[in-house]
């Protein structure tokens, strides 16, 4: 049986959702940068037998991060889109944290957005052997010029350790997705990444500002037709399994 895989989750109240759509495992995903919501994911996944991984948060910002990663974390996200400070991502000191992180054989999530795809390139180039996932997509502009977010994430893409999330296609709509719209995002993503390295994302909750999550899965499954079977495997389970080290 292929092991199907939803890589973003905030919740775990989504148990009938997962089985509607013969999801076999998710992957929880931090939603703010507290401490307190990763420990509670931690202790979600270790009770609830489908959560397969816990992406938490740490202060990459702080010098002891070795020492502030929490036991049973699979990777580390910072929503550094939301920082005020638009090189946040390239201080030294947060760099220095990237490096800790992937010391401890973590992986990282770049939430960013497509004006700071530049330095999560130099931070990529500066973690080779470190294993680094692009959430979100990079936040493609739905609407307008998408020529800077296809530079970029195209240049990301060129990098063997990033992987991609198929993440959030809904949310960033808000319902005004067609298939279309989603083709054009999803046919050069595939692409620049192989589907080896994509994988599917739900984003649920937030993906309820655009449809439920049975339409989350729909529409990256519909998105995805013209691929092979091995292909469409890979991107709805077998990326995420690999990279989260999910059974």
């Amino acid at each position: 049986m292929t092991l199907r895989v939803d890589a973003h989750t905030h919740d775990v109240e989504l148990k009938p959702y997962l089985a509607g759509s013969s999801i076999d495992r998710t992957v929880l995903v931090q939603s703010q940068p507290s401490v307190e919501e990763t420990a509670r994911l931690l202790e979600i996944a270790a009770a609830t037998p489908f959560v397969g991984a816990v992406v938490g948060w740490v202060d990459l910002a702080a010098p002891d991060v070795a020492e502030r990663i929490p036991g049973g974390l699979r990777g580390v996200c910072h929503p550094v889109c939301d920082e005020a400070d638009p090189g946040w991502l390239g201080r030294d000191d947060v760099q220095c944290g990237i490096a800790a992180v992937g010391a401890a054989g973590l992986l990282c999530e770049l939430l960013v957005r497509p004006e700071q795809l530049g330095l999560a390139l130099d931070s990529v180039r500066a973690n080779p052997g470190m294993q680094f996932v692009l959430g979100h997509m990079g936040l493609p502009p739905m609407d307008g010029d998408q020529s800077q977010w296809r530079e970029g994430v195209r240049t990301l893409a060129a990098q063997p350790n990033v992987a991609c999330k198929l993440c959030g296609v809904l949310s960033l709509a808000e319902r005004r997705w067609r298939l279309v719209d989603v083709a054009a995002l999803l046919d050069p993503l595939v692409d620049w990444f192989t589907p080896q390295r994509l994988m599917f994302g739900s984003d649920w909750p937030s993906c309820r500002l655009g449809g439920d999550y049975d339409e989350a899965v729909q529409v990256v499954e519909e998105g995805l037709q013209a691929l092979d079977a091995g292909e469409q495997a890979a991107i709805m389970g077998g990326t995420a399994a690999r990279l989260y080290g999910i059974g």
